[in-house]
């Protein structure tokens, strides 16, 4: 009984192991901005870093699905409207 315990212990042990992947360096929050974004250009195609410098709407550009890079959204209409007409600070 005992070696079967041990042994159910032990396949355990190596399967947990097993399942664990290593976080790519560009989702690693611990490593430095410099790295994560050196690692996320180097695993991008030319393609997806092309799209990535168009915008995909009035205020969005696109994400790579592939690598887990959400879409960006930018929301700067209505502070510069305020500032501009206002002569103070938005929002």
């Amino acid at each position: 009984m005992k070696v079967w315990i041990l042994g159910a212990v032990g396949l355990w042990t190596i399967c947990s192991f097993a399942q664990q992947q290593e976080v790519p360096i560009y989702l690693d929050n611990n490593q430095p901005i410099e790295k994560r974004v050196e690692d996320a250009l180097a695993r991008m195609i030319l393609e997806e870093k092309a799209v990535m410098t168009h915008a995909q709407s009035k205020f969005s550009s696109p994400g790579v699905l592939r690598l887990g890079i959400p879409e960006n959204w930018m929301s700067d209409g209505s502070t510069m409207y305020v500032k501009n007409c206002f002569g103070i600070n938005g929002i």
